[in-house]
């Protein structure tokens, strides 16, 4: 079904591919060798934590030891939460194979003032990683313009939007304010107020025609 999946998005045009491995039963040397093959799209390995939306259904030691084989076999990018125990062990074992770290914030209640923003923003960038994402639910319209505002603070990439379907401005154009890149679906939806990536394209693109005509 993975295989299946990153093949719809290749034809569909995607520049990154995440994985969510917490949705795996099973994840065997083997799959991840030929998850790694398929595309020579950079690929975004993800074992989210089970309070931040993920769906593995074991320890939290189980799921760094899941997390430090995921890193073994050199992804592009690897996703961990800020959040994790012993990040700075996982930390030093990606700088170690290469392997770009997304270190990762979820709010799925709302999207705090913009200093408290800046807090996390800050905690996670001490942890030394390549790309932070902070990624907040919107309640309000004002949601959108204050997690956008937070990127001109960042120190290294950052990806942040709000979720739901008041945020989804912020997922849209986040790119625009300078954010490092956005999501969207192949089919199904992932995440509160996500659109697929057919619309993100034709969105996107039309933004970019109306820019150029300016």
């Amino acid at each position: 079904m993975a295989i299946k999946k990153i093949r719809a998005a290749i034809e569909k045009g995607a520049d990154l591919i995440e994985i969510r491995l917490d949705y795996f039963k099973i994840i065997s040397n083997e799959e991840l060798t030929q998850l790694l093959k398929i595309t020579e799209i950079p690929k975004i390995f993800t074992v989210r934590k089970k309070d931040e939306g993920g769906h593995l259904k074991s320890t939290e030691e189980e799921r760094i030891r899941i997390l430090k084989k995921c890193i073994e076999f050199k992804p592009e990018f690897v996703d961990i939460e800020y959040s994790t125990s012993n990040i700075n062990e996982l930390i030093k074992l990606t700088k170690k194979l290469n392997v770009k770290t997304i270190i990762s914030y979820h709010n799925f209640s709302n999207t705090p003032e913009l200093n408290e923003l800046q807090k996390i923003l800050l905690k996670i960038e001490k942890i030394n990683g390549n790309i932070s994402k902070i990624i907040t639910n919107a309640n309000n319209i004002d949601d959108n313009l204050r997690i956008l505002s937070l990127i001109k603070y960042a120190k290294n990439k950052i990806v942040t939007f709000a979720m739901g379907e008041k945020g989804i401005f912020s997922r849209i154009f986040s790119p625009y304010f300078g954010g490092f890149f956005t999501f969207a679906s192949i089919e199904e939806l992932t995440a509160p107020g996500q659109i697929n990536i057919e619309n993100m394209h034709e969105i996107l693109d039309s933004f970019s025609r109306i820019k150029a005509e300016k």
